[in-house]
């Protein structure tokens, strides 16, 4: 397979992440015109939990391959890859049965416990998508580990589109019986999309299975074995508490208590979901629905606007994953941390400017895609996370190249353990209310960004 420089690697894949993002953005904007925030609350529900059991299949062997792949190639050790991918192969398959599976049998516990008992349907729909992602992810491993990012682009651009197209579809076939069936043919569009990109991976992959032996040497099992399972076990840990978090957040919403002022102010604010305030105005706190309402237009409209700045610079991650890895194994720190510092400075100096155009035109803006500007604000407040987060999952990025995954994971869940307590706090403060999710996300952000530098400034040298 020829391998691409990292120029290429990253021209293709910033490409593919923005035509993917486009795609992406026009998705979610058509979802939140489609489902409106009832229906995207339910649709976030189903995603969140779709994502819990993606984590055992997306983390763990196949970043393990990517790594060995790159430690082969540059360590001279190429009779090894064949071994690696067919092991490795067999065991993202099977996770992805039984990662799939469990998602099916658990689809309505796991709804009713998050209070949304009718996206049992999206999740059940959801489900046999786990084993088609995990068939991509495999391939993704192999293309990334051999620095060839072409395959990745176009398998992520046309599953942008499918999704899409079939999004279109479904939502209005099913939508004509109720909200909740709507929801199911987004859910749908998913598995259909991820089942063709799948698809269109491993037609790029048939001039590589005519070189690999199907008979895997077990030494190779242990190396990769071990920088999977942690990196898999910390995954796990930090989908768990994501979900944990979105759980928080709508019984903390429910708990908010306003008083008459505070209550016209959030009527002032939201105009346009007055009729699921009625709660707020009559006891001065919000019912399930109103709680929803405000759930699904923060991560529905704010959140899918600053997704896709943020997915642009997630595309220099990507390709800088093999170079990495390669580098450490050839013991080249000092072109590596170059590297990384005009990666940094170019992140900062693009998302920097995002950010602040954002905060200026944030009405403008969210009034031309989701035709009102009072989601201006949410906008405003979660903002500051286009420049934290591309820093920090290079940060990342470069200490799982290095062989160090519990770093990371350890900067991560302290992350997400303050965010959940912050967000429990700040949410229950009745002029933040939802805004509280925003400010909690960025506090933690911060700090987990400035346990970053600080431990790679230390140790990675």
């Amino acid at each position: 397979m020829n391998e691409l420089s990292y120029l290429k690697n990253t021209l293709f894949s910033i490409f593919a992440c923005g035509f993917s993002q486009i795609f992406g953005a026009v998705l979610r904007i058509f979802l939140s015109r489609r489902l409106k925030a009832e229906g995207m609350a339910l649709y976030q529900v189903s995603l969140c939990i779709y994502s819990v059991f993606l984590t055992p299949v997306l983390c763990g062997m196949p970043i393990a391959l990517t790594q060995f792949i790159s430690k082969c190639r540059g360590s001279g050790r190429n009779s090894n890859i064949s071994s690696g991918m067919v092991f490795s192969f067999k065991v993202i398959c099977g996770l992805g049965i039984l990662s799939g599976f469990l998602m099916f049998l658990t689809r309505r516990f796991l709804a009713i416990s998050l209070k949304e008992p009718a996206a049992e349907y999206a999740i059940l729909v959801l489900s046999p998508s786990i084993f088609f992602v995990a068939l991509g992810a495999f391939a993704k491993s192999c293309f990334e580990g051999y620095s060839n990012m072409i395959p990745c682009a176009v398998s992520q651009m046309a599953e942008s589109v499918l999704k899409l197209i079939f999004a279109l579809i479904f939502t209005y076939i099913f939508g004509i019986f109720s909200l909740k069936y709507a929801v199911m043919g987004a859910a749908l569009a998913i598995t259909l999309g991820e089942a063709l990109a799948t698809l269109i991976l491993f037609l790029f992959m048939i001039p590589l299975f005519k070189n690999i032996n199907l008979f895997s040497k077990t030494e190779i099992h242990g190396e990769i074995i071990a920088y999977a399972i942690p990196v898999t076990a910390y995954a796990v840990i930090l989908s768990s508490l994501n979900l944990l978090e979105n759980s928080v957040i709508k019984n903390s919403l429910l708990a908010v208590r306003f008083n008459h002022d505070q209550a016209q102010r959030l009527l002032m604010t939201y105009p346009g979901f007055v009729s699921s305030f009625e709660s707020v105005k009559n006891c001065g706190k919000l019912s399930a629905r109103g709680a929803n309402v405000l759930y699904g237009a923060y991560f529905g409209y704010a959140m899918t606007i600053i997704r896709f700045p943020i997915g642009l610079l997630h595309a220099f991650c990507v390709p800088f994953f093999p170079l990495a890895s390669k580098c450490f194994a050839e013991k080249n720190t000092k072109k590596l941390r170059n590297s990384v510092s005009r990666l940094i400075k170019a992140m900062l100096l693009i998302s920097a400017s995002l950010s602040t155009l954002i905060i200026m035109f944030s009405p403008q803006i969210t009034k031309i895609i989701f035709g009102s500007a009072e989601y201006s604000k949410m906008l405003i407040f979660v903002s500051p996370m286009l420049i934290i987060l591309p820093v920090t999952n290079l940060l990342s990025t470069l200490w799982y190249a290095y062989g160090k995954t519990f770093p990371p994971f350890l900067f991560s869940f302290i992350s997400s353990v303050l965010s959940i307590f912050l967000s429990a706090v700040f949410i229950r403060i009745p002029c933040l209310n939802i805004l509280g999710v925003a400010v909690s996300t960025v506090i933690s952000a911060i700090f987990e960004m400035c346990m970053f530098f600080y431990f790679t400034n230390l140790y990675i040298k």
